[in-house]
């Protein structure tokens, strides 16, 4: 069945629609709920020789865009952190965050996410970065519970798991330095000077939550201490001397924000309009549908029966001692408990009443091994059901002679 992209009835195509109603986004000829937001968010334009550019970073990144440019001014320390993070395993990891109010979600790289097994969640998320750009997806999330080097204190926050965050941080080398102000400070990153990986982004979703209120100046072009849960972290502008030269520095910037993806919501709308379609079989379970229809058959009461799809190399050995013995066992146990010997029986006359059993013909008392099956039984009391505090359970599971039992045989 086809429908019209921008009435979205099934009577005519979209070249014929007299509805004068288009998208809301884009004024096409098409349905808003059809619209492709990713065409939204326009590459940068090509870069010209004599004009610094913005171009991607070179690990991919998701999240960040690295401009490109010659530059004596210094570079920017950005907000990092040491925190330990709860495994699969509930044991706890060092992983490197970097706090970022410019994210509206938490992030994840996808290395980080294997490394503590942690169970992802189904989702379908687009990334868009700074210039507004389309620059990832993410596909899943995590429920991350981390906390301080310094404090107990938990914290739980869902993250995006996306292949890459961004380049190494701090993106320039320090070669030393000495600032007066946070000598006596606890750092939350006492390794802030010493380019490395970022693990997990904590975004807008977290970042204020962590925030203490209270932040120590230095002198000119030393970077802020602010006072987190986390420690201390340090951000702002570094001295040019601080830093190992280069002959290009690369500036990053991070700006995150996360849309959901109408491919979930037009697939169900598409699945909701169409025909459904013919289920694929496995061939067990075409082999039960073939003994069902050529088995069954109606009694003259008017109850169906229908043969038991037995596994053609699960043979049953002799059952008949296990469930003797498991009889016995259950004739002793009703011995001391005559209530529970009562409920017992008036159990086992219902269900015959019902004609869920019936007593085993005098011609089929000895049956050969092949042909039949003992099925023990015992009961369950549930003190805290109101209606049968006694239920009789059917041990399919018990094994029989050849280890086999009834519920792996069928």
């Amino acid at each position: 069945m086809k429908l019209c992209n921008n009435c979205l009835r099934s009577n005519h195509d979209v070249s014929k629609c007299m509805l004068s109603v288009r998208c809301k986004n884009c004024s096409l000829k098409h349905h808003t709920l059809l619209h492709d937001y990713s065409k939204n968010y326009k590459p940068l334009a090509p870069p010209s020789q004599n004009v610094p550019t913005l171009e991607r970073g070179e690990s991919s990144s998701a999240t960040s865009l690295s401009y490109s440019g010659t530059s004596d001014s210094g570079n920017i320390l950005l907000c990092t952190a040491i925190v330990k993070v709860k495994d699969s395993m509930g044991n706890w990891q060092n992983c490197r965050v970097l706090l970022d109010s410019a994210s509206q979600m938490s992030l994840i790289s996808e290395e980080c996410c294997t490394n503590l097994g942690l169970s992802r969640n189904s989702s379908s998320h687009t990334i868009i970065g700074t210039g507004n750009q389309v620059v990832g997806n993410s596909d899943s999330f995590v429920k991350l519970e981390f906390t301080s080097l310094l404090h107990p204190e938990t914290y739980l926050v869902n993250a995006l798991v996306i292949k890459s965050l961004t380049t190494n941080l701090p993106n320039f080398h320090m070669s030393h330095y000495h600032w007066n102000h946070i000598q006596n400070l606890q750092l939350a990153d006492p390794e802030f000077h010493i380019s490395k990986p970022i693990n997990i982004i904590l975004g807008a979703d977290i970042f204020f939550e962590l925030m203490q209120g209270n932040q120590i100046k230095g002198a000119k072009n030393t970077p802020y201490a602010i006072d987190t849960k986390l420690g201390w972290v340090l951000c702002g502008k570094v001295s040019s001397r601080h830093e190992i030269p280069h002959s290009q520095n690369q500036f990053v910037s991070h700006h995150t924000t996360s849309n959901f993806n109408l491919k979930n919501d037009i697939q169900n709308f598409w699945e909701l309009e169409s025909l459904p379609q013919e289920n694929s079989l496995s061939n067990e379970a075409k082999i039960c549908e073939e003994l069902y229809k050529s088995t069954v058959s109606r009694d003259d009461s008017g109850r169906y029966t229908v043969k038991l799809p037995f596994k053609p190399h699960h043979k049953l050995g002799n059952s008949k001692s296990t469930a003797v013995k498991c009889f016995y066992s259950l004739e002793h146990r009703l011995q001391k408990n005559p209530t529970l010997r009562q409920q017992y029986t008036s159990f086992l006359r219902e269900y015959e009443e019902l004609n869920h059993m019936e007593v085993v013909p005098n011609n089929q008392s000895y049956l050969p091994e092949s042909e039949a099956f003992y099925l023990p039984h015992h009961g369950v009391v549930r003190e805290e059901s109101i209606s049968t505090k006694l239920r009789v359970v059917f041990n399919g599971s018990a094994k029989s002679s050849n280890s086999f039992s009834l519920n792996e045989a069928l």
